[in-house]
């Protein structure tokens, strides 16, 4: 064998030896799923996955969803849609902290409110 022989076989193993990762490697689904939102006072609030049993004392009631957009797609820029709640889910927000919505959540042990944040919050 010659010199330049014994530099390409270790490098043709190492090629094949790891071919099967570098053909397998994961790439972000096409059609993945956007986190949970809801879109109200002309933004975009996420869900937080926190919920409270009550609100602030200053929340009030603004409206309640009125479409639900599939998961897998852009957000509608449209007030009261949501990716995640279904359609007369009521929505609530505090005087104080307008970054903040509320959505009241029936469980099997009562009622809850998901909390929702806009990406400023």
């Amino acid at each position: 064998m010659k010199y330049r022989d014994l530099i390409i076989l270790p490098f043709l193993i190492g090629v094949l030896a790891f071919a099967p990762y570098l053909m397998n490697q994961k790439t972000a689904p096409q059609g993945s799923d956007y986190p949970p939102q809801i879109f109200v006072n002309d933004a975009i609030y996420r869900g937080t996955s926190y919920t409270v049993s009550e609100i602030p004392d200053d929340a009030g009631y603004i409206g309640s969803i009125a479409e639900v957009v599939p998961q897998n797609e852009p957000m509608a820029h449209e007030n009261f849609y949501s990716n995640a709640l279904p359609a007369e889910t009521e929505l609530y927000s505090s005087a104080l902290d307008q970054s903040v919505v509320y959505a009241k959540v029936e469980t099997s042990s009562g009622e809850c409110y998901s909390k929702y944040e806009t990406s400023a919050g």
